[in-house]
């Protein structure tokens, strides 16, 4: 008897990992959303996701907490069940970036691992567990892979009332290609409902404006049909915070998710129009650079309803160039858009591109610092686009009759927030750079003005934050820039 009480201890422990890496890539993101059924396109369109809070494609939240999970398991003495399993999920991740995970506490029966993207605190899971005794009377879980359905767009309204049912699916295969580790030492219920809950709040609820914030859920060894019920039992409209209950074979308890602030519009052109005196800048051969979006289309649309005739570029956004292309011209206005990166060393612009006048909004995600901290790393990905991108546009345009430039800069090189030093070191290089080609390039102006906080989607956030409108902005900002103020 005592002979086996001890096995079972011994089967009960775990001996933890205290780290491992890892740079999660796009196919690492298409094989989970195969695997969990989460196709939220946050999380594998660039073109999408460059427009949310994030800025870019992110790790599913779910993929990376059990990556760090299986990461962490090694020498085990057969199979556990986990107790408790909370996950909080305290920024995102992108893709192409390299996570580390630690473990912060260890006991015979729990444990905290923490995942860092960089300097910062990424996750934060919390989990029990103990001897995995089974669970003959619980339903099987379904084999296969769910079928892929696009995330539901709900209104807070219908997300307040929200609940339903989805099947409890496990490629088991396709989990152990992923998860070996895990996927040999717990229950296929639990691996199942921790891989649905992905599923359940990129696709279901909120859907496809969501972003995952914290999974909270205990151990429930009993017989329940092979699915996931879920209901919102709160929504706080000030954060927009949603709770959901969940229950599963493998455990019952809750996900909060936030929904996502939707895209910024910029003003129409028929807006725009009626802000702007007619042939204020007809006769201006125009291009901006990452105009199609933000800040670059209301400029677009601004110069355009002006009578300039405007080439706009896109990097990524071909669709979002050509709607604001499309629109500038079905108001009478002159567009074309090109594709251009002005990261490439090699690019090429056209023969017939001879602009007069250039406008710079080419620009990484601004809010990717860290409270308190610097990334030499950081710095130089927006000193690549602030100065060396820069230079190298107004260099392969300066020959081809370019006397004016707009070198947007921010008031946050006076404010210098803390979170925000590499953008504010790299947009001050930028200003001295400006100077610098005044110098370099005779008969060329650069126009540096530090603009203010706007509604963008660079400047989108969870919590009500005060932003100008950028239409009267922009306006008085190319007013000056035509008439020769700096």
């Amino acid at each position: 008897m005592a002979a086996r009480r001890v096995r079972r201890r011994r089967s009960e422990v775990l001996t933890l990992k205290r780290a491992a890496e890892r740079t999660f890539s796009l196919e690492d993101q298409f094989a989970f959303a195969r695997l969990s059924g989460d196709w939220n396109p946050i999380h594998l369109d660039h073109v999408f996701a460059r427009r949310t809070r994030a800025g870019d494609v992110i790790v599913h939240g779910v993929h990376a907490a059990l990556w760090a999970l299986d990461a962490c398991l090694s020498d085990r003495d057969g199979r556990v069940r986990l107790r408790s399993f909370k996950a909080s999920f305290i920024r995102p991740m992108p893709v192409q970036t390299r996570l580390r995970t630690a473990v912060s506490h260890e006991e015979q029966y729990r444990a905290a691992v923490q995942i860092f993207c960089g300097p910062s605190l990424a996750l934060q899971l919390d989990i029990a567990w103990g001897a995995d005794s089974g669970c003959p009377e619980a339903a099987p879980v379904e084999g296969g892979v769910p079928a892929r359905t696009e995330p539901i767009d709900r209104s807070v309204a219908d997300i307040a009332v929200c609940k339903g049912r989805v099947p409890l699916q496990l490629d088991v295969r396709a989990a152990a290609a992923l998860f070996p580790s895990l996927a040999s030492a717990v229950p296929v219920e639990q691996l199942a409902s921790l891989v649905a809950a992905s599923r359940v709040v990129g696709v279901e609820c909120p859907g496809l404006h969501s972003l995952l914030a914290e999974i909270d859920l205990l151990d429930q060894p009993v017989p329940f049909a092979p699915e996931v019920a879920y209901r919102v039992d709160r929504v706080d409209s000030r954060f927009g915070l949603v709770r959901l209950q969940i229950e599963t074979p493998g455990f019952t308890g809750h996900v909060e998710a936030f929904l996502r602030p939707k895209p910024t519009a910029q003003a129409t052109v028929v807006a725009v129009r009626q802000a702007v005196r007619p042939g204020e800048f007809a006769g201006e051969a125009a291009l901006v650079v990452g105009g199609s979006r933000g800040l670059g289309e209301l400029t677009a649309k601004i110069l355009a309803a002006g009578g300039a005739e405007v080439t706009l570029t896109y990097y990524r956004g071909e669709q979002d160039g050509a709607r604001v292309v499309s629109e500038i011209r079905e108001n009478g206005g002159t567009a074309r858009s090109i594709r251009f990166d002005v990261l490439d060393e090699a690019q090429q612009s056209p023969d017939w591109l001879r602009p007069d006048a250039l406008y710079y909004f080419a620009s990484p995600f601004i809010f990717s610092g860290t409270k308190g901290g610097f990334s030499a790393e950081l710095l130089m990905q927006f000193c690549r686009y602030y100065v060396t991108g820069f230079w190298r546009v107004v260099e392969a345009f300066a020959a081809r009759g370019l006397t004016r430039v707009l070198y947007p800069s921010s008031v946050a090189i006076d404010d210098v927030p803390t979170d925000m030093g590499e953008y504010v070191v790299a947009k001050a290089a930028g200003e001295a750079l400006a100077v610098v080609l005044e110098k370099r390039f005779r008969g060329l102006h650069v126009f540096r003005p530090r603009l203010p906080r706007m509604a963008t989607d660079q400047t989108a956030t969870q919590l009500p934050v005060r932003a100008a409108d950028p239409l009267p902005v922009m306006v008085d900002v190319l007013r000056a820039c035509h008439g020769g103020v700096r």
